[in-house]
């Protein structure tokens, strides 16, 4: 079986709140004699466009198979050639002017394939079912049981003994501090009972019981000094941060630039003209910090850990926004492979979604 995917790229018009119907007609008029006189809808859809998702690439929307857009979409496309742009078509988002850019032949669901996947589901489901029948059991049997030899023999599980560790601290599975928690807890730690079950990550599950209580001790310093002096070490380091942050922050607020912060403080000081994104000039976590400050304070500086050790306090001076006709033609193809595969995956997801609730399973 051969299922035709096409790309596609379309303008919406969707009728505002506060537009007459007459309105909203002209400027599906407009827009219908603008793309007949030869007007590009890559174009047109990044000036008039409602949806604001595609407008900004040109309209382009990615792949279909003809089943991830709504009917009479795709009763549309399948009617176009490629390079044809189609008139007014209707949809409860609004009115669609819709161009096939690519039609491609793409082989459809291998019936064996789909066999195993569903299989493999269905599998999982059992399994995971099961499992939480086996936690169910274990949790019953625990409950009032004097130990965990009982629980552990009912699922096949395994008893084991920690070495010693204490609330803060652990080792192995005890390095969790849920299964440290379970294991102090006044049910368990003073009165003896066995924990619940305490759920992991990958689906693993545990129960505790307090083995024995070893005498509270005062550690020898030799024993704590390497936490000690990084504890210490975080602290000052923290302290000096935060000083610097407040005191550049009033420096700014009185009028002074950050390069001048910079010099009062003898730091090395650095501006960075039109970065972007992809600018690899930038240290990765200035460059992540900076694109997430907000654009209308530039009072607003942000402290950053830098991989190297040292740090860095950040100013966004000013925004502007990004264009897509400012990328280089070769990012603009790469933007649009992208959401033309996203879209591709969304439809051929949904596809053997489709193919699975109409199958008839039988499990034996």
């Amino acid at each position: 079986e051969v299922t035709s995917q096409s790309l596609v790229s379309h303008i919406l018009l969707i009728q505002q709140e506060n537009e007459s119907a007459d309105a909203y007609a002209a400027r599906v008029a407009s827009v219908s004699q603008r793309l007949s006189e030869g007007e590009a809808l890559s174009e047109l859809a990044s000036e008039v466009s409602d949806d604001v998702g595609s407008s900004a690439f040109g309209g382009a929307l990615g792949y279909t198979d003809g089943t991830a857009f709504p009917e009479s979409m795709e009763e549309a496309i399948a009617a176009l050639a490629v390079g044809e742009t189609s008139g007014p078509v209707e949809t409860e988002a609004g009115i669609h002017f819709i161009r096939v850019d690519e039609r491609t032949a793409g082989e459809g669901a291998n019936e064996e394939q789909l066999r195993r996947d569903l299989r493999e589901s269905l599998q999982t489901a059992a399994a995971q079912r099961a499992l939480l029948l086996d936690v169910e059991t274990v949790r019953d049997i625990a409950f009032n049981a004097p130990d965990l030899i009982a629980a552990a023999q009912a699922v096949g599980g395994i008893v084991q003994r920690s070495q010693p560790f204490d609330r803060d601290q652990g080792e192995g599975l005890f390095a969790n501090s849920r299964v440290r928690e379970a294991a102090f807890s006044e049910d368990v730690f003073d009165n003896g009972n066995n924990s619940d079950v305490v759920e992991l990550a990958d689906n693993r599950f545990v129960v505790v019981r307090v083995a024995e209580r070893l005498p509270a001790r005062q550690r020898i310093f030799a024993e704590v000094a390497e936490q000690v002096e990084e504890i210490m070490r975080a602290s000052l380091i923290e302290e000096g941060l935060a000083g610097l942050q407040q005191r550049a922050a009033l420096q700014l607020a009185q009028g002074s630039s950050l390069e001048m912060v910079a010099s009062s403080e003898n730091l090395e000081w650095r501006v960075e003209l039109g970065a972007t994104r992809t600018n690899t000039l930038l240290p990765r976590a200035v460059r992540d910090a900076a694109f997430a400050m907000p654009t209308i304070d530039d009072q607003h500086l942000e402290l950053v850990a830098l991989d190297s050790g040292q740090w860095a306090l950040i100013q966004l001076a000013r925004t502007v926004p990004g264009q897509l006709q400012t990328l280089a033609e070769i990012d603009q193809r790469e933007l649009s492979r992208q959401i033309g595969g996203d879209y591709q995956q969304r439809a051929w997801a949904e596809y053997l979604q489709t193919l699975k609730a109409d199958s008839d399973i039988v499990i034996r």
